[in-house]
C-alpha cells in the first residue's frame, strides 16, 4: 500500500494555504468587448483586456475559469503584457503606462507621456520595455525609472504602431504599424528590414505579426497569411486566411480560414495536421505555452464579444469560457426600514430578465417582488410618497410605473425618439402631485389626477439631465445636466414649464440635492461641493474633497450629508469612498470604505440608522450609520442572490454559491461550496443586518445545527462551528486520483463492468481529515454522512472504493473530502459510461405511501390525507402497468403505512427493504398528514399517537422520514410531502376560494369551490403558534431544500395552515394531491409536450398550480435540488 500512495502523490504537487486571509473575489465579467488576450508564461492563467468604457484587465484561472483579479485603467486600454517571469503586468492606456505586481494587485508605477500610447511589450530581461506610440514611434524604456534609452522612428505615413514582438534573445524587434512592418536591431536602433508597404488607398491594413519562438520565422497577416525567414526575409509559405499564430515549437501554424473554421498547418511539409470548427467565430487567438490549447476572442459576426474561450488545440473541444456576471446596480435605496429596493441591469442588454428592479426583505433575506419589463438597463427610480407606487427609467428612455406591493406593471411611457443617455433622473414633488422625468434634449413634467398620471409640459433644453428636484413649495423644479454640456442647473416653473433662470454661474455643476425641508441645496462640480441657502444663495459650507463627487444625499432629518466618489481614468485611486458630513458644521464625520469603483447610489434608511451604497464594482453594501461599520455586502445577478458579512458568513440561493463569488489565496481558487459547513449561516447574516426577529434567527440557527448533525459532526465539534472558532489560516484537502487526466477526453471513462473501482488519495497538508464521500449523479453512495476518517487520525490516506454503475446514461462521479476545520476539497469529477455486454433487467418502481388521517386526538383528524396517499399509489401503479409493453419498469412494489400503522419501528423496517434496491430503481415516497414544530424548533410529521402540544412524543422526526431513502442504492428518489400545519392559524384568516377546473362534471366556465378546514388554536402546540405560519413554512423549506450534502433526493412539498380540499364527483383530494394527479394524469405537467414528464417539469407545475388554486393560502416549498439527476417520473 505504501508504494501505491507514493506513486499517486508523485502525480500532483500538494498546495498549502499560507497564513494569508482569503480574498473574496467577485466573478465579474467584462462589460465591453474583449480585444486583448494572453496566457501566463506557465500556462496556468489567462489574461483578457477590454478597452472603451470597460478599461479593465482580468486575470483568470485557466483550469476553473474563475476570476483571480482585476486591474483597472478605467478607459482607453490599448495593450498589456506579462513579464517573462509572470509576476508583473504592464498596460498602456491613453497617455499612460501602468506597472502592477500581479500577486498583490498593487500598482507599483505609473508613467505619463505627452503622446497617445498604443502597445507595450516587455523585453526578455524583464527590466526594460518597448512602448509604441502614434505616428509609428517606438521607444525603449527602463522599467526602474522610466528613462528613455532609445527611439525607433518609422515612416509616419505608416500610421500608429499596433504590434510589437521581440526575439527570445532580445536582439531583434518586430514593429507593426497599420501600413508597415519593420525589423530592428535593438542594441543600436538600426532598421534591418522593411517589408513592402500596404497601400493606404486599398485599406488592406496589417492585422497581425509575430516572431516564432526561436526567432527564425516571421508571421505577417493581411488579407492572406505569410511566413518569412527571419534572417533572409524570404517568403516561405503563403496561406489563404486572415489571422494565424505559431505553435510554441515553430513547426506548425494555427490558421483561421473562415470566421469559425481553423486549420493546423505543418510548416515543414505543408500537410494539414488537424482542422475543426468553433462555435462563435473568432477575431483573435493565441496558443498556450505547451501548444495544447488555444485562447480565442469571439467573432463580431456571432457570439458574446465580452468573453474569451479556451479550446483544445487539436480537437476544437471547448474547455472553458472566461466570463462572469455583468449586472450593475444603479438604484439602491430603502423602501422602509426593513426593505430595500435595488434596480439596474446588464449594460447594452435588451433582455427583460437582465434589466429588473427588486425589493429585498432585510427581515428574512428573501426577494419580495421583481419588476421585470425593461428592455434596457434601469438607470434611476423614484418612490411615491405613499410607498405604493414605483417609477423606473431606463437607458432607452422608457418610463415604467409599478405597484410596489405586488410587482405588477401599472403603466409605461416610451420615448418618441431614442437618444443617448435615456432617463437618468426622476423626481417627485413634495406633495406627490408632480413628476419630472429627465430625458435628453427635453424633460417631461407629469401631473397626478386621481390615481392616474398625465403629461403636463415638455421642457426643451440642451444636454442630458442627471439630477432633478422640486422646491419645497412645489412651484419650481430644478434640472442639472451632465458636466460635459457645461450648463448650470436650470430652474423651471412647474405650472407652465417655462424657464426661470440658472441656479449658478458655474457651468460645471451637474449633481445637486435639496435638503428634506427644501431650505438648502447641495451642489458639486469636479472640485468643490457647497451647501447653500435656497432663498438667498448664501454658502453655508464648502466641503473639501480630492475626488469628483458622483452622488449626494441627506439624512432624513437633514443633519447629515452623504457624498459618493467618482473614480475614472482621470482620477486613479484604489477605491471609491462615501463620506459622511455634518450639515450644521461642515465637518467630516466618517468615511465608508470598501467600494472600488464609482458610487452609483448612497442613501439613508427612513429612521437614519443605516446606509445603503452601490457601486460600479457590482456590489451593494449595508452600513451602520452611527459607527460606519460594514454590516453586509449584497451580490446580485440574474436569478442569483447572496448576502455576505465581513466575517465571511453568507446567505444565498444555491445558484449563487459558486457562480457569483469565490475565494482566492496565493492565486489559487477556492469555491464557496468548499466552506459551506463553516460559512453558510443565514442566521448570522440576518443577525448582522439587525432586522430579523430573535425567533427567526433562533429558527435558522437550529436549522444550521441540524445540518451539522446530518453531516455527522460530534457535539463538541458542533459547538466549535457555532462559535466560529476556526483557525485564521485555511487549508483545503485535495483528491489525487489514480488515472487522473489520462483518459481521452480526460474526464470520460468507458467500461463493461457493473462496478468501477476508484483509487485515490485524500490529503491535507495542515489539518486532520474528517471524512470523504462519493456522489454519482448527485447521489451519495455512502449516505449523506459519508465515510468517517477521524479514527485514522491522519492528514493523508489511500482509499479504494467500488462504485455501482447505472447503464441508463452517464455516471457523473464526484469525490470530495472534508478536513476537521470544516473545509471541503475541490470535487474531483469524472464520468463513467457503463456499456454492459448483455441487456440488464428493467428497474423496479418502489412506492412508499404514508397517509395519516386518523389521530388519537380526534379534533385533528383529516379528511383526505390517507385517501391522497392511496390515490398516489393507484395513479403510479396504473401508469406503470399501462405503459406500452411495460418498457420502463420490471415490477411495481408498494409499501403502505397508514394511520395507526405508521410508526418509527415499521419505517426502519421499510428502510431495510429499500436497501435491497438497485441503482436504476425508482423510489417515490409520499406523506400526507400534519406538520409540527416542537419547542426546539425541530420539525415533526404527525402519526396516530402524536402529542400535538409536544410532537416529540409520538411524532415522526423529519430526519427519520428522510433517512429511509438516504444511502439506499436507488438513485432516482422523490419525496413528496403534503404537510398541514396545525394549531397556529385562525380559520377566519382563510376564505373559501373559487378555482377554474377542467372537470367533465362541470359546465364550461363553472368554478369549483375549494374548502378549508381549520383546527383548534388554543392549548395546542404553543411553540408553533409563537413561530407563526410563515416562519413555520420557511423552516420546512430550509429542511426540505437544504440538500447540498444530503440524500441526493428531490423533495416536492406544500404546506398550509389547515386542510384545503376539492370535493366533487370526480375529485375528493387535498389540493396538493389534486394538483399532482391532475398534472400527471392529464399531462398538464408535460411543459415541453414531449410525452414525458420530468422531475423538473413537475416541480415547476406544482409550484404554480397550488398557489393558483388556493390563492396563495397554501404555499409550495419545493425545489429540484439535484439537477444532475432530473429523471422521468411519468
Amino acid at each position: 500500500m505504501k508504494t501505491v500512495i507514493i506513486a499517486l502523490l508523485s502525480c500532483c504537487s500538494l498546495g498549502v494555504w499560507a497564513q494569508v486571509k482569503p480574498r473574496l473575489q467577485l466573478q465579474v465579467g467584462h462589460s465591453d468587448n474583449v480585444n486583448a488576450i494572453a496566457f501566463s508564461p506557465d500556462g496556468t492563467k489567462v489574461v483578457t483586456g477590454s478597452q472603451s468604457d470597460d478599461g479593465s484587465i482580468k486575470l483568470w484561472d485557466a483550469a476553473s475559469g474563475k476570476l483571480l483579479r482585476t486591474f483597472n485603467v478605467y478607459r482607453n486600454l490599448r495593450s498589456f503584457d506579462l513579464s517573462p517571469d509572470g509576476k508583473h503586468l504592464l498596460a498602456c492606456a491613453a497617455r499612460n503606462v501602468y506597472y502592477w505586481d500581479i500577486k498583490s494587485g498593487k500598482l507599483l508605477k505609473t508613467y505619463a507621456y505627452k503622446r497617445f500610447t498604443q502597445v507595450v511589450k516587455f523585453l526578455p530581461d524583464g527590466k526594460r520595455f518597448l512602448l509604441g506610440f502614434d505616428k509609428n514611434l517606438v521607444q525603449l524604456i527602463t522599467l526602474n525609472n522610466g528613462q528613455i534609452i532609445r527611439s525607433f522612428q518609422g515612416a509616419a505615413n505608416e500610421l500608429d504602431i499596433k504590434w510589437l514582438d521581440v526575439t527570445q534573445d532580445g536582439e531583434k524587434m518586430l514593429t507593426g504599424a497599420r501600413l508597415g512592418i519593420s525589423v530592428w536591431r535593438i542594441s543600436d536602433g538600426q532598421k534591418l528590414h522593411q517589408f513592402d508597404q500596404t497601400k493606404k488607398r486599398t485599406r488592406r491594413y496589417y492585422k497581425h505579426m509575430e516572431f516564432a519562438k526561436k526567432g527564425n520565422k516571421i508571421l505577417i497577416c493581411t488579407d492572406s497569411v505569410k511566413v518569412f525567414d527571419a534572417n533572409t526575409y524570404q517568403l516561405l509559405k503563403k496561406y489563404k486566411g486572415r489571422i494565424a499564430t505559431f505553435a510554441p515549437d515553430g513547426q506548425s501554424l494555427a490558421l483561421k480560414v473562415s470566421y469559425n473554421q481553423l486549420h493546423w498547418q505543418n510548416l515543414t511539409n505543408s500537410s494539414r495536421l488537424a482542422q475543426w470548427k468553433f462555435r462563435t467565430g473568432s477575431s483573435d487567438f493565441v496558443c498556450s505555452p505547451d501548444g495544447k490549447k488555444l485562447l480565442m476572442t469571439a467573432s463580431k459576426k456571432r457570439g458574446n464579444l465580452k468573453v474569451a474561450l479556451l479550446y483544445e488545440a487539436k480537437t476544437g473541444k471547448l474547455l472553458q469560457t472566461f466570463d462572469g456576471f455583468r449586472w450593475r446596480t444603479n438604484v439602491a435605496r430603502f423602501v422602509n426600514n426593513k426593505e430595500i429596493l435595488l434596480a439596474g441591469g446588464v449594460p447594452f442588454s435588451t433582455q427583460n430578465e437582465y434589466n429588473v428592479g427588486l425589493t429585498w426583505s432585510l427581515k428574512n433575506g428573501q426577494i419580495n417582488h421583481v419588476f421585470e419589463g425593461h428592455q434596457a438597463i434601469i438607470q434611476c427610480a423614484a418612490l411615491a410618497a405613499d410607498k405604493q407606487t414605483l417609477f423606473t427609467g431606463d437607458s432607452r428612455g422608457t418610463l415604467m410605473m409599478w405597484n410596489l406591493r405586488d410587482g405588477k406593471l401599472k403603466g409605461r411611457a416610451k420615448a418618441k425618439k431614442r437618444k443617448f443617455g435615456g432617463i437618468r433622473t426622476i423626481a417627485l414633488s413634495p406633495n406627490g402631485r408632480h413628476l419630472l422625468v429627465g430625458r435628453p434634449d427635453a424633460s417631461q413634467l407629469y401631473k397626478k389626477r386621481g390615481a392616474r398620471w398625465y403629461p403636463s409640459f415638455s421642457i426643451p433644453h440642451e444636454g442630458l439631465p442627471i439630477s432633478a428636484g422640486f422646491s419645497a413649495d412645489n412651484q419650481k423644479v430644478l434640472v442639472g445636466f451632465n458636466r460635459y454640456f457645461k450648463r448650470s442647473p436650470r430652474i423651471y416653473e412647474v405650472k407652465t414649464g417655462k424657464f426661470i433662470g440658472d441656479l449658478s454661474k458655474d457651468k460645471t455643476i451637474g449633481v445637486f440635492k435639496f435638503s428634506p425641508n427644501g431650505a438648502q441645496v447641495l451642489t458639486t462640480n469636479n472640485k468643490v461641493t457647497k451647501l447653500q441657502q435656497v432663498q438667498n444663495s448664501q454658502v453655508l459650507h464648502t466641503l473639501p474633497h480630492k475626488n469628483p463627487i458622483e452622488w449626494m444625499a441627506f439624512s432624513p432629518n437633514g443633519r447629515k450629508i452623504l457624498l459618493g466618489d467618482r473614480v475614472d481614468y482621470m482620477y486613479r485611486r484604489a477605491q471609491a469612498d462615501v463620506t459622511i458630513w455634518d450639515a450644521k458644521t461642515g465637518k467630516l464625520l466618517n468615511t465608508l470604505e470598501g467600494h472600488r469603483l464609482k458610487i452609483t447610489a448612497a442613501n439613508y434608511s427612513p429612521n437614519g440608522r443605516k446606509i445603503i451604497t452601490a457601486s460600479l464594482d457590482n456590489t451593494v453594501k449595508l452600513w451602520d450609520a452611527k459607527t460606519a461599520r460594514l454590516l453586509c455586502t449584497f451580490y446580485l445577478n440574474q436569478g442569483q442572490k447572496m448576502a455576505v458579512t465581513p466575517e465571511g458568513y453568507y446567505l444565498a440561493n444555491k445558484e449563487a454559491v459558486n457562480d457569483l463569488v469565490h475565494y482566492v489565496v496565493d492565486d489559487k481558487v477556492y469555491l464557496f461550496d468548499q466552506f459551506d459547513l463553516r460559512y453558510n449561516r443565514p442566521d448570522k447574516v440576518l443577525k448582522a443586518i439587525g432586522k430579523a426577529s430573535r425567533l427567526k434567527v433562533k429558527m435558522l440557527r437550529r436549522a444550521y445545527i441540524k445540518r451539522l448533525q446530518k453531516a455527522g459532526l460530534s457535539k463538541k465539534r458542533i459547538e466549535l462551528f457555532l462559535k466560529g472558532d476556526f483557525k485564521n489560516d485555511f487549508s483545503a484537502p485535495e483528491i489525487i486520483r489514480k488515472g487522473q487526466g489520462t483518459a481521452i477526453p480526460e474526464y470520460l471513462i468507458e467500461t463493461d463492468k457493473p462496478n468501477y473501482t476508484v483509487r485515490f488519495v485524500a490529503n491535507d497538508n495542515k489539518y486532520l481529515l474528517d471524512r470523504y464521500n462519493i456522489y454519482v449523479n448527485g447521489v451519495s453512495i455512502f449516505g449523506q454522512k459519508g465515510v468517517s476518517l477521524l479514527a485514522k487520525n491522519t492528514q493523508r490516506t489511500y482509499i479504494k472504493a467500488q462504485i455501482p454503475l447505472s447503464d441508463r446514461g452517464k455516471n457523473k462521479v464526484e469525490i470530495v473530502a472534508l478536513n476537521d476545520q470544516g473545509v471541503e476539497s475541490l470535487k474531483d469529477r469524472f464520468e463513467v459510461i457503463y456499456k454492459p455486454a448483455k441487456p440488464t433487467p428493467k428497474p423496479n418502481l418502489h412506492i412508499v405511501s404514508l397517509g395519516v388521517s386518523k389521530y388519537k386526538n380526534k379534533s385533528y383528524n383529516l379528511n383526505y390525507a390517507r385517501k391522497d396517499a392511496e390515490d398516489i399509489v393507484k395513479a403510479f401503479r396504473a401508469n406503470a402497468d399501462n405503459q406500452a409493453k411495460n418498457t420502463r419498469f420490471g415490477k411495481v412494489i408498494v409499501h403502505e403505512l397508514h394511520d395507526k400503522a405508521l410508526t418509527l419501528s415499521k419505517l426502519k423496517a421499510l428502510k431495510q427493504k429499500l436497501l435491497k434496491t438497485k441503482v436504476d430503481d425508482h423510489v417515490i415516497v409520499f406523506y400526507a398528514g400534519h406538520g409540527l414544530l416542537d419547542e426546539n424548533l425541530d420539525y415533526y410529521l404527525g402519526t396516530y399517537k402524536v402529542n400535538f402540544e409536544n410532537p416529540r412524543e409520538g411524532g415522526l422526526a423529519y430526519e427519520d422520514l428522510e433517512s429511509i431513502i438516504d444511502g439506499i442504492p436507488a438513485r432516482q428518489k422523490l419525496l413528496l410531502v403534503d404537510a398541514c400545519h396545525s394549531g397556529e392559524v385562525d380559520k377566519g384568516d382563510y376564505k373559501e376560494v373559487q378555482a377554474q377546473l377542467d372537470a367533465p362534471s362541470k359546465q364550461p366556465g363553472e368554478k369549483q369551490k375549494i374548502k378549508f378546514r381549520g383546527f383548534p388554536t388554543s392549548n395546542t402546540n404553543t411553540q408553533q403558534a409563537k413561530v407563526g405560519l410563515q416562519n413555520s413554512y420557511e423552516l420546512m423549506k430550509t429542511l426540505f431544500t437544504d440538500l447540498r450534502k444530503s440524500t441526493g433526493s428531490t423533495v416536492l412539498s406544500s404546506a398550509g395552515g389547515g386542510e384545503f380540499a376539492l370535493e366533487s364527483e370526480e375529485w375528493n383530494n387535498g389540493v396538493f394531491t389534486y394538483s399532482l394527479l391532475d398534472g400527471l394524469k392529464n399531462r398538464k405537467a408535460d411543459l415541453n409536450q414531449d410525452g414525458k414528464i420530468m422531475l423538473s417539469e413537475l416541480q415547476i407545475y406544482l409550484n404554480k398550480r397550488v398557489i393558483e388554486l388556493t390563492k396563495g393560502q397554501q404555499t409550495p416549498t419545493s425545489r429540484v435540488a439535484n439537477l444532475s439527476n432530473d429523471f422521468r417520473v411519468w
